[in-house]
């Protein structure tokens, strides 16, 4: 063969295989975004301790059977279910957890919903890039929205960002899609500013959950029950905490006994301790406890640190004897950096 007929087979192979590249990153239209993306966006529900749907998010199939949500949905709760349309789905594991980045990433057994295509790449993720976001806003089931990247936010102090969109988000979306031009999933839903003239909506990057060996693996069954002790650990201290604030100008008795004991169990789980210290030591700062409050509480001295019990023992005369020795109260804040032990 020549080399002017090799050239000419070189040309024809590289043209078609441009025409092929160029007819997988065709844009879509609205239509068939949504067309592509909602069987893989699902509804998230959450319901607290006593049973009682709380919280509704989203979600997004990224695998066969696993779902990306945000853990905000699930926190201060106990069980999720997952919804799409007329299917619902209940049995559920947890294969990774992180508040701090606010993802959850679920495996949901019986779930043959098909996964979304995740970008290999964050070049589409820029100012101005077209964006459709996909979720269940105020509970309306896979709504598509547009707009554009309006910011790249990042952090100062690690290499992490969000993305800033003009898409609308609600309450609702969280842990729903944000899709390219091309229907490829590049962020999660996340939050919202409120009361503003503009839309300030923002979304996780997907790749927080490019990496997958933090998660559990469905064969690591002490991986896995750890990791719900944890969830369960973070979602009662959160409960407490709701508690607290709500009953802070009436405080009702049962409900600061019932803070101690989902304390207490937050503690027995071994989890998130130093949030569980806190906990206390609030309780101790601004509420007028009685003589069972303090026993109850004298039932953790064994997740503080040394000097506890005599500062226990302290608030406990003062209180109950009515001298009103505010110098305790000021004193905890300081006390509390002294006793308080790391786990």
């Amino acid at each position: 063969m020549t080399k002017i007929n090799k050239t000419i087979l070189y040309l024809i192979f590289f043209t078609l295989f441009r025409v092929d590249v160029n007819a997988q990153e065709q844009k879509l239209s609205v239509a068939e975004i949504f067309k592509k993306v909602s069987n893989s966006v699902v509804k998230v529900l959450a319901y607290d301790f006593d049973g009682i749907t709380i919280t509704q998010g989203s979600g997004v199939v990224i695998g066969e059977g696993k779902i990306i949500t945000n853990y905000h949905v699930f926190d201060g709760n106990e069980k999720l279910e997952i919804q799409h349309f007329d299917k619902s789905f209940s049995d559920i594991r947890i294969l990774f957890a992180d508040p701090c980045t606010d993802l959850l990433i679920l495996q949901v057994n019986d779930c043959n919903l098909p996964p979304i295509q995740i970008s290999k790449t964050d070049e589409d993720v820029y100012i101005g890039a077209k964006v459709y976001a996909i979720g269940s806003p105020e509970g309306f089931e896979n709504t598509i929205t547009d707009g554009i990247i309006s910011g790249i936010r990042s952090y100062t102090d690690t290499r992490n960002y969000s993305i800033q969109i003009t898409a609308g988000i609600t309450h609702g979306s969280s842990g729903g899609a944000v899709v390219n031009e091309y229907g490829e999933l590049i962020g999660i839903s996340t939050f919202i500013y409120e009361f503003t003239n503009i839309n300030l909506n923002f979304a996780l990057p997907i790749y927080f959950v490019n990496d997958a060996s933090k998660w559990c693996q469905l064969n690591d069954e002490t991986c896995l029950e750890n990791l719900e002790k944890s969830c369960k650990a973070y979602n009662l201290t959160t409960v407490a905490l709701k508690t607290l604030e709500l009953f802070y100008e009436y405080p009702i008795e049962n409900n600061i006994s019932q803070v101690i004991n989902m304390v207490k169990e937050s503690f027995e789980l071994k989890s998130y301790q130093s949030r569980n210290q806190d906990v206390i030591f609030t309780i101790l700062k601004k509420f007028n406890l009685n003589e069972k409050h303090f026993e109850e509480i004298k039932g953790l001295e064994k997740y503080f640190g040394e000097g506890f019990e005599s500062l226990l023992n302290g608030l406990k005369q003062a209180e109950l004897k009515k001298n009103y020795f505010q110098a305790y109260h000021d004193l905890i804040p300081d006390l509390s950096k002294l006793v308080r032990q790391k786990f």
